[in-house]
């Protein structure tokens, strides 16, 4: 199925890039909410499968690199052009009110709608109703992908859904929801978290562009299940449609996972000695992350660059385009969190 649900992708995007210049300009004649949607972001899990990592925190903020996860989140819906968060909060709310505020430390503008109880994914969006426009975007609190939003609502303001759900393909849909499509991109089935193993489905990726007409479906004050409830009555009543996403995501709600998305940032904080000032200081403002590790072409740490290190060598004249190596401190002094204490402290 899922090789159906390609080649009825690959064939509409002809028609979608047929139709994308007339999109635009709608798009850039509609109304300004609709250029940087406000996005709501589901941050009120309990985290119950990384109790054992996140402690004394929610899920959402356990850190990665010294930066919270939801930092990160955050930091790549503003590359994107999305500026204005609601977080929906329930469990230990006031370590996320209290860390991101109201967003001035990262340039973005937070608000919060606060559960007293659970209220589940679509209970929480309900709550929020009242901080949200006609068109606006969820996304789960644990969930990372590097998509282009502005694709993606143009194909929702395309459509005649209430919801659109951003699909990828995954080999494990045991802890996803799978779903099937029509001709028109519409979900005719949808299947949450299955128990059973199928190879190379399409998945539920947790990013969602709503109507607020799906409110209607949604009671208030009860705790509701968006996966479970509301999204089969939508698919059934054709006013659902998929988004294939192809790229990078990752969903840190397992132990496994969130290892690999540690992995994967320290993997983005690397240049080559031969790179620029100029790719050290975007680096170093896209991740979040004050460092840029300086490596060899087989990866061996040869040196470290921060932005104090960049403003004292531009200072003394050199250029932006120069290369790191001529710039970095090399041989930096390494800690291991291997290490005993007693080394940490003599450095």
């Amino acid at each position: 199925m899922i090789d159906q649900n390609y080649e009825i992708q690959k064939r509409l995007e002809e028609e979608f890039r047929a139709n994308l210049v007339n999109n635009e300009m709608q798009f850039s004649s509609s109304p300004k909410k609709y250029k940087s949607l406000k996005a709501l972001v589901l941050a009120g899990g309990l985290g119950t499968r990384l109790k054992s990592i996140a402690v004394d925190v929610p899920k959402s903020l356990v850190p990665v690199m010294g930066v919270p996860f939801l930092e990160h989140q955050l930091r790549l819906l503003k590359a994107k052009g999305i500026n204005d968060v609601v977080f929906c909060v329930s469990f230990m709310a006031d370590k996320i009110k209290s860390y991101f505020g109201s967003g001035k430390r990262v340039g973005m503008s937070i608000s919060y709608s606060e559960e007293e109880i659970p209220l589940g994914t679509a209970g929480a969006i309900r709550r929020a109703s009242n901080l949200v426009d006609d068109v606006f975007l969820v996304l789960n609190g644990d969930s990372y992908l590097d998509i282009d939003f502005q694709k993606l609502i143009l194909q929702h303001l395309s459509g005649k859904a209430n919801g659109t759900i951003v699909l990828t393909k995954h080999s494990n849909g045991q802890n996803y929801g799978s779903v099937r499509l029509d001709n028109e991109r519409k979900i005719i089935e949808f299947s949450e978290k299955k128990d059973e193993l199928n190879q190379n489905q399409l998945i539920n990726a947790g990013v969602y562009v709503f109507s607020k007409k799906i409110l209607d479906y949604i009671e208030p004050d009860r705790n509701i299940s968006l996966e479970r409830e509301i999204f089969p009555k939508l698919a059934r009543e054709g006013l659902l449609q998929g988004y294939i996403y192809e790229g990078y995501f990752i969903d840190i709600g397992k132990p496994e996972s969130y290892e690999k998305f540690k992995r994967d940032v320290l993997g983005a904080l690397l240049l080559y000695d031969h790179n620029t000032v100029r790719e050290a200081m975007y680096k170093i403002t896209r991740n979040g992350i004050d460092i840029v590790l300086v490596v060899d072409e087989k990866k061996k740490l040869l040196g470290v660059v921060n932005d104090r290190i960049i403003k004292e060598f531009l200072m003394k004249g050199e250029s932006i385009d120069s290369a790191l190596r001529g710039m970095m401190v090399r041989d930096p002094i390494v800690y291991k969190t291997s290490d005993p204490r007693e080394r940490l402290d003599e450095l």
